[in-house]
């Protein structure tokens, strides 16, 4: 018997395709700290970059929002606030700082 629409398959459906987005931000988003790393080694920064991983961040908190994904919503939230601090001047673009970027794409969207 074929499924109605709002079934449990539309909603693994759903569900599926939000941890495929959640995890190409997250590749995305070890792609681009690993790029303010190597500036980072040289002296350098890239507000651009600062901001496309802020953008990256904001957009996983939102998905992880629509999709109850609370733990990484909340890791996102907090990323994000570091990001913003940064872009502000309030923070340093230091290793510490860059750990903590790097800590999401040490990690599956299914792990979270």
């Amino acid at each position: 018997m074929a499924e109605q629409g709002g079934g449990k398959g539309e909603s693994d459906r759903a569900r599926e395709e939000f941890l495929s987005e959640a995890q190409e931000l997250i590749d995305g988003l070890g792609r681009d700290v690993l790029g303010l790393d190597e500036l980072s080694k040289v002296g350098r920064s890239d507000p651009e970059l600062i901001n496309d991983v802020f953008r990256a961040v904001h957009t996983l908190k939102g998905l992880a929002g629509l999709f109850g994904a609370t733990q990484m919503g909340a890791v996102s939230h907090r990323l994000e606030d570091l990001l913003d601090d940064l872009r502000l001047g309030r923070a340093e673009l230091t290793p510490d700082t860059l750990d903590i970027l790097s800590a999401p794409s040490r990690c599956s969207a299914r792990s979270f």
